[in-house]
């Protein structure tokens, strides 16, 4: 049988940018091997799924897969969350989170801090918070990234997002979607409040303000969900599929789906990525 080779270039259209002579990256850019594969292959458009808004990276990548968001999406933070080891468990909530600058009225300054990097002593101090026997797991993704999973008992997937996804506005509070996720809402927002008075007095963010960097002392949350048994890829369509990729939410989508992780060395999912 052939060997298929798919690449997805995830948020390559962008948008003009007057130092590029008022061109998109993509435009400005020498792409000689993009260039061969279109002339050489066959060009289109494709609409794998009808989105009622723009579409984000994670349903986007499931229905060019094959799989119909609207009954196999997870959710982003378990994604997120497998694409960086995390093991899930049964009962699990998982959350995208990035560390961010807000002022004192929590108004976002900055929705990746400056796009840090070092977070590790800001997640190791994080992890000591417990709230109503509930276990708070926080781990590292790459860059400003990092994931929140909580574990006990009495939790829900369904709650909004903390993260406004725009500067300038205030970071918001977290609701619940039904009456299952009030206890959940309300142990998010205790995290959160926690979570924000350790970070704007610690040490490294405090040198952060004084060398005049962002100091990452608040978290935006995103994509609560949780774990579930979904077709796998060779199941759906006989064929064994690998995964390459930098970002962590591509590597879950992957593993999720049942596909072979190949780990390439400086693949980050960076501006320096290999």
């Amino acid at each position: 049988m052939k060997k298929i080779l798919l690449i997805v270039i995830d948020g390559l259209g962008d948008e003009p940018i007057s130092q590029l002579k008022n061109q998109t990256p993509l435009e400005a850019a020498k792409t000689p091997n993009l260039d061969f594969l279109a002339k050489n292959g066959i060009c289109g458009l494709v609409l794998p799924f009808q989105f009622p808004e723009k579409p984000a990276s994670d349903i986007s990548h499931l229905a060019l897969f094959g799989y119909d968001p609207k009954k196999y999406y997870l959710g982003r933070g378990p994604y997120e969350a497998t694409g960086i080891g995390l093991k899930l468990l049964k009962g699990d909530v998982a959350l995208r989170v990035n560390f961010a600058t807000v002022n004192e009225n929590l108004k976002v300054i900055d929705r990746r801090a400056g796009r840090i990097e070092k977070t590790q002593n800001l997640i190791k101090t994080l992890s000591q918070i417990k709230i109503n026997g509930i276990k708070f797991l926080i781990k590292k993704s790459y860059g400003h990234r990092a994931v929140l999973v909580l574990r006990g008992k009495n939790i829900s997937w369904a709650v909004t997002d903390g993260d406004p996804q725009k500067v300038g506005e205030r970071a918001k509070k977290i609701f619940p979607k039904n009456k299952a996720a009030k206890f959940t809402a309300k142990i998010l927002n205790e995290f959160l409040e926690k979570a924000h008075q350790i970070l704007k007095n610690h040490p490294f963010n405090k040198e952060r303000e004084r060398v005049g960097l962002f100091p990452a002392n608040y978290l935006l949350f995103r994509g609560a969900g949780e774990i579930r048994e979904i077709p796998k890829f060779n199941e759906k369509y006989g064929l064994r599929a690998c995964c390459i990729a930098g970002g962590a939410l591509y590597k879950g989508i992957g593993k999720i789906l049942g596909m072979d992780l190949i780990k390439v060395k400086g693949a980050n999912g960076l501006p320096n990525t290999n």
